[in-house]
């Protein structure tokens, strides 16, 4: 949770922060930190599994989507309970579960889902259903110019 905190920590300046285990990335066992590259070569068999089926794969010593579903779903009661906005930053597996979960999709969506890096996704629960914003505020805050790495605007910068 390292990372997620590094990326939270600007934005929680007189703020109450919640840390949840449950939200830890997906436990990868065995396979951690090795690239789907790596295992598709050294571990063909592995790698033909996951990609057949990926909500129910277990990694060898770790957990599949299934798993997550489970380890989530407290956290998802309790975050539907709060009544104050919350931001949730986290890793894509987790992200994935818990946007399935929010805007109703199946779970054998949830793995495939395309949780894409730097992006901040609104979600505001309507009854039956969540309205949906994408931000990309890293690109909406910067200078077209490739080189110039500032905010363009107040706005953005605050």
């Amino acid at each position: 949770m390292l990372r997620t905190g590094q990326t939270v920590a600007p934005m929680t300046l007189h703020r109450e922060v919640m840390k949840w285990s449950q939200l830890t990335e997906i436990n990868a066992g065995l396979m951690d930190s090795l690239t789907y590259e790596y295992v598709a070569a050294e571990m063909p068999a592995e790698y033909e599994a996951r990609q057949k089926d990926k909500l129910r794969y277990r990694y060898p010593g770790g957990e599949s989507y299934q798993d997550l579903f489970l380890r989530l779903e407290p956290v998802i009661f309790e975050m539907l309970r709060e009544r104050s906005p919350l931001l949730v930053v986290g890793h894509q597996a987790i992200l994935r579960v818990l946007y399935g979960y929010l805007t109703g999709k199946a779970p054998g969506e949830c793995p495939t889902i395309h949780m894409p890096l730097h992006t901040v996704i609104k979600l505001t629960p309507k009854a039956y259903s969540c309205e949906e914003e994408w931000h990309r505020p890293l690109e909406e805050c910067m200078d077209p110019v490739p080189d110039v790495k500032h905010p363009t605007s107040d706005a953005c910068s605050a």
